[in-house]
């Protein structure tokens, strides 16, 4: 089981010859990380999790040249359809739905978009990222009258291999719906808060994954977004809850989930099997 982050949200889960993409997106220009289009070819099934600009804008044209089959809520399905999109390449989907993929299941739960907040919005638009970027400021908003009805989000449970993946879309949890806990990998996108470090601490307490993959901390959307670094996040956690990895991928470098899985199982069983100071082993 290999998970590979292709910038923005846009996240790549494979198993075997199995293949299934999350929120596919083509950065913007001046984007940290500049799309390779060859990319999005790969898998056939690909998710969405909200019907928002960096999650679903990039869908009618990457779905014009290939066989694509976009799995999506009722909102961003309507979208697609009225810009153009063939409703035989869009699969509405519901929450609690299990959507088998070869040897994988995916089941959408509801989700939650993370509050902005003033602060956040003021600090983006006074700030001499919208002169650098201007020419990136009519499309952004053209994109963004089109992609920001949606009032659906879904977070997706993959179970795969024996193993349990939570994707989220936003760093934000509906308060009413119960997630699994103990889960073996959280994908957890750090960018949209002010807050970031306090958010996805909270997540990871409440679900309690085994390894944290971050997701849509690079500027995919300049003015809007910015480069976030997690260092301070992944101190946190290490300070905090010392026995979670933390891994920031770097774009289009697979990670081979089972594996690094088997490590921090192996640490733990040899940490359990070690005697505490002061006990010695029954001979």
């Amino acid at each position: 089981m290999k998970i590979t982050w292709q910038g923005a949200g846009t996240v790549l889960l494979e198993s075997g010859a199995e293949k299934i993409m999350f929120d596919p997106f083509i950065q913007m220009p001046g984007g940290e990380h500049p799309t390779d289009l060859s990319v999005f070819a790969v898998p056939k099934n690909v998710f969405i999790t909200n019907g928002r600009l960096a999650h679903l804008s990039s869908v009618p044209e990457l779905i014009s040249t290939t066989d694509m089959l976009v799995h999506c809520d009722q909102d961003s399905a309507t979208t697609l359809i009225k810009m153009g999109v063939s409703m035989k390449q869009i699969r509405s989907i519901h929450q609690g739905d299990i959507i088998p993929v070869g040897e994988m299941q995916i089941k959408p739960l509801k989700g939650k978009f993370v509050g902005f907040g003033p602060f956040m919005i003021l600090k983006t638009v006074v700030n001499p990222r919208i002169i650098k970027y201007s020419h990136n400021i009519p499309r952004w908003i053209k994109l963004h009258r089109k992609f920001s009805k949606s009032h659906n989000a879904f977070a997706y449970e993959v179970k795969v291999e024996g193993r349990v993946v939570l994707v989220l879309g936003s760093i934000a949890l509906d308060e009413r719906t119960n997630y699994p806990k103990d889960i073996d990998v959280l994908v957890l996108p750090y960018q949209g808060s002010g807050s970031l470090t306090r958010k996805g601490t909270n997540i990871i307490r409440k679900l309690k994954p085994k390894l944290v993959v971050l997701s849509h901390f690079d500027d995919s959307c300049p003015p809007i977004s910015k480069s976030i670094n997690p260092k301070k996040f992944r101190l946190r956690i290490k300070r905090r809850i010392p026995e979670l990895q933390v891994i920031t991928p770097c774009v289009g470098v697979p990670i081979d989930l089972s594996e690094e899985l088997k490590k921090l199982e192996d640490a733990k069983n040899v940490a359990v099997s070690e005697p505490k100071e002061g006990e010695e082993h029954e001979v």
